[in-house]
């Protein structure tokens, strides 16, 4: 699943909640890098989508990522779902290509010429 992080809105707290680890240092960590533009994907089992009520995300889906208070601190939306076999595709195991983060394109954008 990919996603494009969007700033909080009035309606961050209609959203369903966007978990990532259990509370603490990592979640802390994920949620920053999220936050800076520089986490825009994340993987899971489909065996997780199982659970009664659950449901694989659609591109689309809007959620509010919370931090390790439970804070609604941001809002993403789903861009891409793709379910694959754990052990076929290399590019999944190979580091992705490294991206502006959202604050290097923003700077960028701030100080080209006019």
């Amino acid at each position: 699943m990919t996603w494009d992080a969007s700033g909080c809105d009035t309606a961050i707290n209609h959203l369903p909640v966007i978990e990532f680890a259990f509370p603490g240092p990592v979640r802390d960590r994920i949620v920053t890098a999220i936050l800076a533009g520089e986490k825009t994907a994340t993987s899971s089992l489909l065996q997780e989508y199982d659970a009664p009520g659950e449901r694989l995300p659609v591109i689309g889906d809007r959620g509010a990522v919370i931090d390790s208070r439970s804070a609604r601190v941001g809002i993403i939306r789903v861009v891409d779902v793709r379910v694959v076999a754990l052990g076929d595709p290399p590019s999944l195991l190979t580091p992705p290509r490294r991206r502006p983060s959202i604050r290097e394109r923003r700077d960028g954008w701030r100080h080209r010429p006019r």
